[in-house]
């Protein structure tokens, strides 16, 4: 992983699925999950952006506070729900007073 997060966030240490919407076109023999994001602070969004993009998902901004994540990690179980969570926490504690929810 690039970027100024590549030393911070291992991906292959964090297991985290969203919850399943059900197959998305994204890569071939693949399923993807899909969920929202909403942030705090709009001027930290793509920050965000980055550090998931990092992580090979999908993602689309949609609001000034809020962005559309289609996950490029495996969604058999709510592993992938976990592991979202776990980005959006070490987003959080990398930017003191940002707050990230996701929709379920």
């Amino acid at each position: 992983m690039g970027g100024p997060y590549g030393r911070l966030v291992d991906r292959l240490l964090i297991g985290v699925t969203v919850g399943d919407t059900g197959p998305v076109a994204a890569t071939p023999g693949r399923a993807c999950g899909m969920t929202m994001v909403h942030l705090n602070d709009a001027d930290l969004v793509e920050d965000l952006i980055e550090l998931l993009r990092g992580s090979d998902c999908v993602v689309d901004r949609v609001a000034p506070r809020s962005i559309r994540i289609r996950s490029g990690w495996p969604v058999r179980d709510d592993a992938s729900s976990y592991e979202l969570d776990g980005y959006l926490r070490v987003f959080e504690a990398m930017h003191p007073g940002a707050r990230a929810t996701r929709d379920c």
